[in-house]
């Protein structure tokens, strides 16, 4: 099945660092394929004990659709933004993911996951 067509669901498993509590994914849609317009209702990630977050969004990633913006910040359905701005404060990890041939990776090397500082 093709990834990112639609009227579908895509699910992605990726190995990274643990990343504890989310508060926060930032996502973009690279613009590199003519008609990339990409429309998200939500993104869910569940990590390996089963913890799920589900990050709503109801949005076109695209040039010429909705607002036209290719980027997004998203924050967990149900966390205030006063708990986001808290968890702010604190560690900062992250990971950077990339599409390749219709596939989401990690983008840091795999023998050494990055955080972000």
């Amino acid at each position: 099945m093709d990834k990112f067509q639609r009227n579908q669901v895509d699910t992605f498993t990726i190995d990274c660092v643990e990343l504890g509590e989310l508060y926060k994914i930032i996502l973009r849609e690279d613009d590199s394929n003519a008609g990339a317009d990409w429309y998200v209702s939500n993104v869910t990630i569940t990590d390996s004990q089963e913890n799920e977050a589900v990050f709503l969004c109801e949005q076109w990633f695209s040039k010429s659709k909705g607002d036209k913006k290719i980027k997004r910040t998203l924050y967990p359905k149900g966390m205030s933004m006063a708990e986001v701005e808290s968890a702010e404060k604190g560690t900062k990890k992250g990971i950077a993911l990339k599409e390749v041939d219709g596939e989401v990776v990690n983008q840091n090397t795999e023998d050494e996951p990055q955080s972000e500082a």
